[in-house]
């Protein structure tokens, strides 16, 4: 989607932080199939494949605490398209994005419970 398509069907980003390009991509290659990401206030974090922790900024959590699951080659695809050299990650009302640019991503699974 582009970022006004993104504001118009989800509505607007009420948390954001950022993570750069490059780290991005250090992440998705420490995961062969999903990496997941979960964002509040106080930072984010990011797990992997089988919820192996990849990075956190926040107090890390509990076991069923619910992340958003994105396919890595989704999240790759929307790095090579994007413009972006910080990638934001976006909560809003009901969904959660990732943008690049002038891209934004949205099409990710609750974990739990889709975790596989």
């Amino acid at each position: 989607f582009t970022n006004e398509e993104a504001d118009n069907l989800f509505g607007e980003v009420l948390i954001e932080k950022e993570i750069d390009l490059t780290e991005l991509n250090n992440l998705l290659n420490n995961t062969n199939n999903v990496i997941m990401f979960k964002l509040d206030a106080e930072g984010f974090t990011v797990l992997g494949d089988d919820r192996k922790l990849l990075l956190s900024t926040a107090n890390y959590v509990e076991k069923n605490e619910i992340f958003h699951m994105f396919s890595k080659s989704k999240v790759q695809e929307l790095v090579k398209n994007g413009t972006g050299k910080l990638i934001k990650l976006q909560k809003r009302n009901e969904v959660f994005t990732i943008n690049s640019g002038n891209f934004t991503l949205e099409l990710s699974l609750p974990c739990p419970p889709g975790c596989h």
